[in-house]
């Protein structure tokens, strides 16, 4: 067997594992969004995220962090009492395809036991941090962990909103049924945009789904049927 062809048919066993547990939206005809919060827990914001998911009967998703979730165990709990999905984004934060297989391994594995440690159940997604990662690295995490990799098909770039309004907005505009929504977990703003948002897509008949109660509902698709940033 040639070089090439060695390529292409690795090329084509990767493809197939990263279509089989790759998210980026969910296919559903019924008004539903899961929000979903990376960086976390955060003493500052996240108990507000989840009150404020309650207010509206709904509930967020949160990736959290290994190393902040040994610092605030509390909140990790608070967060997985209310229903939410609790899933990896690493232990501290590295790229993935920076840093190579057998470190995306150890960062895995190490935040799982964290966050298994404090809830009691193993997550059952992730989100590589920055949504960088390999397509043998996409191979390595389904055959080791059998996680589904979760990125999004609305990303605003809360960091770079200069305010809520805008935020608010943004989000309001380009949200459509199954829409997975990246944010994160410590920016006030992001907390007061939300504020903004709920009520309006509340109002609009929209309900507030944890990945999965989304999951459950619709089929998870590997295609990007719409990605929007700032």
């Amino acid at each position: 067997m040639t070089n090439i062809v060695k390529r292409i048919v690795k090329e084509r066993v990767f493809s197939r594992f990263i279509l089989r547990n790759h998210v980026l939206s969910s296919q559903v005809n019924q008004k539903v969004v899961a929000f979903t919060f990376d960086d976390g827990p955060s003493p500052q914001t996240t108990h507000q995220l989840v009150d404020l998911f309650a207010e509206f009967q709904g509930k967020a998703s949160f990736f959290f962090q290994g190393n902040n979730a040994e610092e605030h165990p509390e909140i990790v709990r608070y967060a997985f009492c209310s229903g939410g999905d609790i899933a990896n984004h690493s232990y501290n934060h590295p790229h993935y395809d920076k840093v190579g297989a057998r470190e995306m391994v150890r960062q895995i594995a190490r935040t799982n036991a964290i966050l298994k440690n404090i809830t009691g159940v193993q997550p059952a997604f992730l989100r590589p941090p920055g949504h960088r990662f390999t397509q043998w690295q996409a191979f390595v995490i389904w055959v080791r962990f059998h996680q589904l990799i979760v990125e999004a098909n609305l990303t605003p770039m809360d960091w770079k909103h200069p305010d809520a309004e805008s935020l608010s907005q943004f989000i309001v505009e380009n949200v459509q049924p199954g829409t997975i929504v990246c944010l994160h977990d410590a920016s006030p703003i992001t907390v007061k945009a939300l504020e903004r948002v709920l009520p309006i897509l509340s109002a609009d008949g929209y309900k507030f789904l944890s990945l999965s109660e989304l999951k459950a509902i619709g089929k998870f698709s590997p295609y990007r049927r719409m990605l929007v940033k700032y």
